[in-house]
């Protein structure tokens, strides 16, 4: 009972940490924002947690877990595994809401200098960007999504996941878009490839 009470109160610093460091960054927050945003006093904060990188890395750590693509799902074509993985994505956010807040955090860490060296090491060997991007060149290739530029239709994707959470931190009673709304950027314009195989063939 004890390790679990122990576990309860470290997910309740995590939990806050999100908050803090994604409204007022990692310099500007202090150990006691957090200890007064989860309720309890700096000493006990310190007894889970040796400091403010060490909660910092561990945050990091935590997040790239929950937004690491699930590679051994199944699915029929990639464009089918982007449905799964969207459907996913929000069914996990409705069961643990502050998940959502997970990719504030990851996308603070990608456009700030301002966070230790380990987080962004470790963001940067675990580049869901480049999973994602990976995959949509596989697409590519199958035929099952579009040809615009992977790069592109990658940052379509992650920036309409990152809206969805967003809306959602501030109306959770607002529906969250369905996972063929987000991935309609994927579709294959049949009309168009018709029209770029009759230029071809001319």
């Amino acid at each position: 009972m004890r390790f679990e009470q122990k576990e309860k109160r470290k997910l309740e610093i995590i939990i806050a940490s999100i908050d803090v460091f994604v409204a007022k960054g990692y310099t500007g927050t202090k150990i006691q924002d957090i200890a007064s945003f989860a309720g309890m006093s700096v000493g006990l904060l310190f007894h889970y947690f040796k400091n403010k990188e060490e909660l910092f890395n561990e945050l990091t750590k935590i997040a790239i877990d929950g937004t690491n693509l699930p590679l051994g799902m199944y699915y029929d074509s990639i464009y089918d595994f982007f449905y799964r993985l969207t459907e996913s994505i929000f069914e996990s956010i409705q069961k643990q809401p502050y998940r959502a807040k997970i990719f504030s955090f990851i996308y603070m860490i990608h456009r700030s200098d301002d966070v230790p060296s380990a987080a962004k090491k470790l963001i940067k060997k675990e580049n869901v960007f480049n999973q994602i991007e990976s995959f949509i060149v596989k697409g590519q290739e199958e035929g099952s999504l579009n040809h615009e530029n992977p790069k592109i239709l990658t940052s379509l994707y992650w920036s309409m996941i990152q809206t969805s959470m967003n809306q959602y931190l501030l109306n959770p009673k607002q529906p969250l878009p369905s996972p063929k709304t987000i991935i309609s950027i994927f579709k294959v314009d049949e009309q168009g490839m018709e029209e770029d195989n009759i230029l071809k063939n001319w």
